[in-house]
């Protein structure tokens, strides 16, 4: 196995953060790389509403990781063009867009810390699978609790 760099120690946070809170938000993750995680969204209809929240939350989670975890910012510029483009099409104005990402950002944060072992958990294992699979995240996080309750 390869040491491992900074980037792909910085990547493997970012990207379990956006798995970690999906998962506590209850979503599946499809599938999530040193790159990209694919999570469906549940449907939403306005930009307040609970799901489109929720997606926010999860956007704003992979920056937040690295921010809380590892002290890093500036990772989340597409994250943060996602949930923009999301805000706009629900027809949100730049005011609404400012105070609903602002808020997302801050629950990502509080959430990620409450989540940092099942973080470092998926982010250690997508570091060495480099992919991972919703069974394989499920399993890393299982194994994880089990050694908690020890």
């Amino acid at each position: 196995m390869e040491p491992m760099t900074w980037a792909d120690h910085r990547v493997s946070i970012h990207e379990a953060g956006h798995v970690a809170v999906a998962i506590y938000f209850g979503l599946r993750v499809q599938s999530a790389t040193m790159g990209c995680v694919v999570i469906p969204s549940r449907p939403y209809r306005a930009p307040d509403d609970d799901n489109s929240i929720e997606n926010l939350i999860v956007n704003a989670a992979g920056d937040a990781a690295t921010t809380a975890l590892l002290g890093w910012t500036g990772g989340g510029i597409g994250d943060d063009e996602n949930s923009r483009r999301q805000l706009r099409d629900l027809g949100a104005g730049f005011f609404l867009r400012r105070r609903l990402m602002r808020q997302a950002r801050w629950a990502a944060l509080a959430r990620v810390w409450s989540l940092k072992a099942e973080i470092f958990a998926v982010a250690a294992a997508l570091r060495e699978r480099r992919v991972m699979s919703q069974r394989q995240i499920d399993a890393v996080l299982r194994e994880g609790a089990e050694d908690k309750a020890l």
